[in-house]
């Protein structure tokens, strides 16, 4: 499998224009037809932070000070954890015209949507900065990794799915199910002392923490105020972890890939 990782690394490397191209792509893609276009990246996260923000805050008066950046800044980092792994784990699939004519290599439309995430988190945490009620902390400059790492861990997860989802398309259908309940189990809407300073038993705190995604939600609440609920080391051990499993990921995907085609 080592040997797999390897080689599909290299054919990465030597495929790295058709890949900045199949980025290209699927960034037109999403916003084609809409006469907004990318503002949709930052409207999206918006409206739905707007609504939760009137739930929580109006009708159930919660959430405290500064609750709307909070609230804003949490649905954009799961936005990029979400949007990724689903276009991860279905890129063979997506774009299996394409690799059925030769243009696309299926590493290429799996390992894709990983750079197409950061460039959408990007653009988007740019667009909410004037939203920042904090005081500017040199820890901004740690916003980038942040992204990156959501990411990461996005692709760590859907990078070994994809083969799955071609040969069983209702995976995918499982995960964005998976996705959900996900979304509930990490601190967007809730700040995570709620679970960590609250009656939730010791085993269930410890199961909670194995998310890897309640820790890059952490970072990316480190980055704007300066301040972290969990050791920072931890997201050392996350980034480090993810990469690893990409790494493997990547070898698997190389591996299935002529199987996964033949269902496609």
């Amino acid at each position: 499998m080592i040997r797999n990782s390897i080689e599909a690394v290299s054919r990465l490397f030597t495929s790295r224009t058709q890949l900045m191209a199949v980025v290209r792509y699927s960034l037109s893609k999403t916003t084609s037809g809409d006469r907004l276009g990318v503002l949709w990246w930052f409207l999206e996260p918006i409206i739905f932070a707007a609504i939760f923000y009137f739930v929580v805050v109006l009708v159930f008066s919660r959430g405290g000070p500064d609750y709307h950046f909070y609230l804003v800044s949490g649905l954009f980092a799961w936005q990029i954890f979400a949007n990724t792994v689903m276009s991860v784990s279905g890129g063979m699939m997506n774009m299996s015209g394409l690799i059925k004519q030769g243009a696309v290599q299926p590493l290429v439309a799996v390992v894709a949507p990983f750079f197409t995430g950061i460039f959408r988190g990007s653009i988007g945490m740019l667009l909410i900065m004037p939203l920042l009620p904090y005081d500017l902390s040199p820890t901004l400059l740690l916003l980038p990794v942040a992204i990156i790492l959501q990411a990461s861990i996005a692709t760590a997860i859907g990078i070994f799915l994809a083969p799955l989802v071609c040969i069983v398309p209702d995976v995918r259908r499982l995960l964005s199910f998976a996705v959900r309940i996900g979304w509930f189990m990490t601190p967007v809407l809730y700040p995570l002392t709620r679970i960590t300073n609250s009656g939730v038993p010791a085993w269930g705190q410890k199961l909670y923490m194995s998310n890897p995604v309640v820790h890059s939600i952490s970072f990316f609440r480190y980055a704007f105020e300066g301040t972290s609920p969990v050791p920072i080391t931890n997201f050392l051990i996350v980034g480090a972890c993810s990469t690893v499993a990409i790494f493997i990921g990547l070898g698997v995907v190389l591996r299935f890939q002529n199987v996964a085609l033949k269902y496609l």
